[in-house]
């Protein structure tokens, strides 16, 4: 399970749980990267269209997976319970399909 935070403009706190399961890299902001813990990314592409975000590692495997309701602009993960390594981050909307390199260690 990996904890996740959902943040508005304001940077008021939305929503915080537990989740288990061709781009312009200009319109994603992902930091601190690299990682000991959590990332914060600010979804600057999605701001009125639902997103979501899968996380792999780097055989291929989904670690992580969540939907972004509409009209959110930042979030946090928490990776602390993920092993030390590299993984991909790959954000969907409708129209676009971002991917970063995230680095994580302990």
């Amino acid at each position: 399970m990996v904890r996740i935070s959902i943040f508005d403009l304001e940077n008021d706190l939305l929503e915080q749980g537990l989740s288990s399961d061709h781009s312009d890299n200009s319109m994603l902001e992902i930091y601190p990267n690299p990682t000991s813990s959590s990332i914060r990314i600010k979804n600057l592409f999605s701001t009125f269209e639902q997103s979501a975000f899968i996380l792999y590692d780097m055989t291929g495997r989904v670690v992580m997976k969540h939907q972004i309701p509409n009209g959110i602009f930042t979030f946090e993960l928490d990776l602390g319970m993920l092993a030390n390594g590299v993984y991909q981050l790959q954000i969907r909307t409708a129209n676009t399909l971002q991917t970063r390199k995230i680095i994580l260690e302990h």
